[in-house]
Protein backbone atom coordinates (compact mmCIF):
# COMPACT_ATOMS: atom_id res chain seq x y z
CA UNK A 1 0.00 0.00 0.00
CA UNK A 2 2.57 2.35 1.02
CA UNK A 3 4.41 2.05 -2.90
CA UNK A 4 0.23 2.78 -4.52
CA UNK A 5 0.09 5.67 -1.85
CA UNK A 6 3.45 7.33 -2.85
CA UNK A 7 2.82 6.82 -6.51
CA UNK A 8 -0.76 8.51 -5.90
CA UNK A 9 0.01 11.22 -4.03
CA UNK A 10 2.60 12.47 -6.80
CA UNK A 11 -0.31 12.40 -8.99
CA UNK A 12 -2.38 15.60 -7.69
CA UNK A 13 -4.66 16.05 -10.46
CA UNK A 14 -6.04 12.59 -10.92
CA UNK A 15 -10.08 12.43 -10.81
CA UNK A 16 -10.82 9.33 -12.43
CA UNK A 17 -8.90 5.93 -11.28
CA UNK A 18 -9.29 2.70 -12.51
CA UNK A 19 -7.45 0.07 -10.21
CA UNK A 20 -6.60 -3.73 -10.79
CA UNK A 21 -3.97 -4.91 -8.21
CA UNK A 22 -3.31 -7.93 -5.86
CA UNK A 23 -1.38 -7.12 -2.66
CA UNK A 24 -2.30 -7.76 1.28
CA UNK A 25 -4.46 -6.48 4.18
CA UNK A 26 -3.43 -3.29 4.17
CA UNK A 27 -4.48 -2.75 0.35
CA UNK A 28 -8.46 -3.38 2.30
CA UNK A 29 -8.65 -0.18 4.20
CA UNK A 30 -11.07 1.66 3.26
CA UNK A 31 -10.38 4.64 5.94
CA UNK A 32 -6.49 4.92 4.18
CA UNK A 33 -8.77 4.98 0.55
CA UNK A 34 -10.53 7.90 1.84
CA UNK A 35 -7.50 9.84 2.28
CA UNK A 36 -6.24 9.48 -0.86
CA UNK A 37 -9.31 9.68 -2.54
CA UNK A 38 -11.10 12.57 -1.65
CA UNK A 39 -10.47 15.19 -4.20
CA UNK A 40 -11.13 12.14 -6.73
CA UNK A 41 -14.51 12.43 -8.74
CA UNK A 42 -14.61 8.66 -10.10
CA UNK A 43 -12.73 5.63 -8.23
CA UNK A 44 -13.07 2.05 -9.33
CA UNK A 45 -11.28 -0.71 -8.29
CA UNK A 46 -10.56 -4.48 -8.07
CA UNK A 47 -8.26 -6.06 -5.12
CA UNK A 48 -7.22 -9.25 -5.08
CA UNK A 49 -6.90 -10.83 -1.76
CA UNK A 50 -8.21 -12.97 0.95
CA UNK A 51 -9.98 -11.47 3.51
CA UNK A 52 -10.63 -12.87 7.16
CA UNK A 53 -12.49 -10.16 8.69
CA UNK A 54 -14.54 -9.07 6.19
CA UNK A 55 -17.49 -7.65 8.33
CA UNK A 56 -14.66 -5.34 9.67
CA UNK A 57 -12.73 -4.78 5.97
CA UNK A 58 -16.37 -3.63 4.48
CA UNK A 59 -17.28 -1.21 7.65
CA UNK A 60 -14.17 0.95 6.39
CA UNK A 61 -16.36 1.54 3.14
CA UNK A 62 -19.48 1.96 4.60
CA UNK A 63 -18.77 5.29 6.09
CA UNK A 64 -20.69 8.54 4.85
CA UNK A 65 -17.71 9.25 2.73
CA UNK A 66 -18.23 6.30 0.82
CA UNK A 67 -22.62 5.72 0.64
CA UNK A 68 -23.52 9.12 1.01
CA UNK A 69 -21.00 11.61 -0.22
CA UNK A 70 -18.92 9.79 -2.86
CA UNK A 71 -21.88 6.65 -3.58
CA UNK A 72 -18.96 4.42 -4.42
CA UNK A 73 -20.19 1.07 -3.16
CA UNK A 74 -18.03 -2.30 -2.64
CA UNK A 75 -18.64 -5.84 -2.91
CA UNK A 76 -16.50 -8.84 -1.77
CA UNK A 77 -16.78 -12.20 -3.87
CA UNK A 78 -14.29 -15.12 -4.59
CA UNK A 79 -11.25 -13.17 -3.17
CA UNK A 80 -11.74 -9.98 -4.79
CA UNK A 81 -12.99 -6.51 -3.64
CA UNK A 82 -14.49 -4.66 -5.85
CA UNK A 83 -16.43 -1.67 -6.80
CA UNK A 84 -20.28 -1.41 -7.95
CA UNK A 85 -20.95 -1.93 -10.87
CA UNK A 86 -17.99 -1.42 -12.85
CA UNK A 87 -16.94 -4.85 -11.92
CA UNK A 88 -20.07 -6.50 -11.31
CA UNK A 89 -19.89 -9.87 -13.19
CA UNK A 90 -21.74 -9.77 -16.69
CA UNK A 91 -21.15 -13.42 -17.27
CA UNK A 92 -22.79 -15.60 -14.96
CA UNK A 93 -23.69 -19.58 -14.88
CA UNK A 94 -27.24 -20.44 -12.65
CA UNK A 95 -27.88 -20.75 -9.91
CA UNK A 96 -26.35 -17.25 -9.76
CA UNK A 97 -26.70 -15.44 -6.06
CA UNK A 98 -25.35 -11.41 -6.07
CA UNK A 99 -22.49 -11.07 -3.53
CA UNK A 100 -23.56 -11.91 0.15
CA UNK A 101 -20.58 -9.03 1.64
CA UNK A 102 -21.55 -5.46 0.22
CA UNK A 103 -22.22 -2.00 1.21
CA UNK A 104 -25.67 -1.61 -1.11
CA UNK A 105 -28.80 -3.42 -0.19
CA UNK A 106 -30.30 -3.19 -3.48
CA UNK A 107 -29.91 -6.49 -5.49
CA UNK A 108 -31.16 -5.15 -8.56
CA UNK A 109 -27.53 -3.59 -10.03
CA UNK A 110 -25.95 -6.77 -9.54
CA UNK A 111 -29.02 -8.86 -11.69
CA UNK A 112 -29.45 -5.90 -13.97
CA UNK A 113 -25.34 -5.77 -15.37
CA UNK A 114 -25.42 -9.36 -16.17
CA UNK A 115 -25.35 -9.93 -20.16
CA UNK A 116 -24.43 -13.48 -20.48
CA UNK A 117 -25.51 -16.65 -18.88
CA UNK A 118 -25.77 -20.41 -19.13
CA UNK A 119 -27.93 -22.45 -17.82
CA UNK A 120 -26.75 -25.84 -17.33
CA UNK A 121 -30.05 -27.18 -15.09
CA UNK A 122 -33.41 -26.79 -14.72
CA UNK A 123 -33.53 -23.93 -11.61
CA UNK A 124 -35.27 -25.43 -8.88
CA UNK A 125 -36.82 -22.15 -8.24
CA UNK A 126 -37.09 -19.22 -10.49
CA UNK A 127 -34.25 -16.62 -9.68
CA UNK A 128 -35.03 -12.98 -9.99
CA UNK A 129 -35.63 -12.07 -13.69
CA UNK A 130 -32.60 -11.28 -16.21
CA UNK A 131 -33.74 -7.86 -18.21
CA UNK A 132 -30.74 -7.26 -20.22
CA UNK A 133 -29.62 -10.60 -21.15
CA UNK A 134 -27.72 -10.38 -24.68
CA UNK A 135 -26.53 -13.97 -25.02
CA UNK A 136 -27.85 -17.20 -23.35
CA UNK A 137 -26.20 -20.35 -23.70
CA UNK A 138 -29.26 -23.35 -22.89
CA UNK A 139 -27.18 -26.68 -21.97
CA UNK A 140 -29.97 -28.67 -20.52
CA UNK A 141 -33.77 -30.12 -21.29
CA UNK A 142 -35.83 -26.59 -20.53
CA UNK A 143 -39.63 -25.72 -21.61
CA UNK A 144 -39.07 -22.25 -23.08
CA UNK A 145 -41.46 -21.18 -20.93
CA UNK A 146 -39.74 -21.56 -17.96
CA UNK A 147 -36.48 -19.83 -19.59
CA UNK A 148 -39.23 -16.77 -20.37
CA UNK A 149 -40.13 -16.86 -16.48
CA UNK A 150 -36.00 -16.52 -15.82
CA UNK A 151 -34.67 -13.81 -18.52
CA UNK A 152 -36.36 -11.05 -20.70
CA UNK A 153 -36.16 -11.88 -24.09
CA UNK A 154 -36.13 -8.14 -25.95
CA UNK A 155 -32.64 -7.77 -25.74
CA UNK A 156 -31.33 -11.50 -26.66
CA UNK A 157 -29.04 -11.17 -29.81
CA UNK A 158 -27.34 -14.86 -29.05
CA UNK A 159 -29.70 -18.16 -28.40
CA UNK A 160 -27.48 -21.59 -28.06
CA UNK A 161 -29.35 -24.77 -27.58
CA UNK A 162 -27.41 -27.72 -26.95
CA UNK A 163 -30.33 -30.13 -28.12
CA UNK A 164 -33.09 -30.11 -29.99
CA UNK A 165 -35.69 -30.62 -27.00
CA UNK A 166 -38.23 -28.04 -27.29
CA UNK A 167 -36.71 -26.33 -29.85
CA UNK A 168 -40.00 -26.30 -32.15
CA UNK A 169 -41.57 -25.00 -29.16
CA UNK A 170 -38.95 -21.96 -29.20
CA UNK A 171 -40.14 -20.96 -33.21
CA UNK A 172 -43.46 -20.22 -31.21
CA UNK A 173 -41.51 -17.43 -29.26
CA UNK A 174 -40.09 -15.23 -32.15
CA UNK A 175 -41.88 -12.58 -31.25
CA UNK A 176 -40.42 -12.17 -27.97
CA UNK A 177 -37.14 -12.11 -29.12
CA UNK A 178 -37.20 -9.17 -31.35
CA UNK A 179 -33.12 -8.50 -30.99
CA UNK A 180 -32.05 -11.93 -31.89
CA UNK A 181 -29.18 -12.11 -34.20
CA UNK A 182 -27.31 -15.55 -34.22
CA UNK A 183 -28.93 -18.68 -33.45
CA UNK A 184 -27.22 -21.77 -32.55
CA UNK A 185 -28.18 -25.29 -32.32
CA UNK A 186 -26.65 -28.53 -31.58
CA UNK A 187 -28.31 -32.10 -31.86
CA UNK A 188 -29.66 -34.29 -34.54
CA UNK A 189 -31.95 -32.81 -37.21
CA UNK A 190 -34.65 -34.45 -38.53
CA UNK A 191 -37.28 -33.60 -41.23
CA UNK A 192 -39.71 -32.40 -38.92
CA UNK A 193 -37.52 -30.14 -37.46
CA UNK A 194 -36.23 -28.82 -40.53
CA UNK A 195 -40.18 -28.20 -41.41
CA UNK A 196 -40.39 -26.55 -38.03
CA UNK A 197 -37.56 -24.46 -38.51
CA UNK A 198 -38.58 -22.75 -41.93
CA UNK A 199 -40.47 -20.09 -39.91
CA UNK A 200 -36.90 -19.00 -38.67
CA UNK A 201 -37.57 -16.03 -40.69
CA UNK A 202 -40.11 -14.51 -38.20
CA UNK A 203 -36.70 -13.09 -37.01
CA UNK A 204 -36.16 -9.92 -38.58
CA UNK A 205 -32.52 -8.73 -37.45
CA UNK A 206 -31.29 -13.04 -38.02
CA UNK A 207 -27.43 -12.86 -39.56
CA UNK A 208 -26.32 -15.76 -38.73
CA UNK A 209 -27.34 -19.56 -38.00
CA UNK A 210 -25.51 -22.44 -37.75
CA UNK A 211 -26.22 -26.11 -37.12
CA UNK A 212 -24.27 -29.51 -35.69
CA UNK A 213 -25.49 -32.46 -37.82
CA UNK A 214 -24.71 -35.96 -36.60
CA UNK A 215 -27.16 -38.08 -38.97
CA UNK A 216 -27.89 -37.47 -42.69
CA UNK A 217 -31.38 -36.79 -42.85
CA UNK A 218 -33.65 -38.80 -45.40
Amino acid sequence: MNEIEYILRNLPDLIDVNLQIEGEIDLFDGNRWQILSENWIKFDFKIYGKIDNIEFILDSFSTSFWVLNKCWYVAYDQNCLFTIPKFVPMNVILPYYPPKYRTIDDERVFYDYIKKMTIIKPPSVTPHRFLYIKELNIRCSLFPQLFLSIVDLNHLEHLTRSSLDHVQLIVVYIKSMPSLRKLSIKGNLTGYFIENIRLIDGFKHLSNASFCVHHSIR
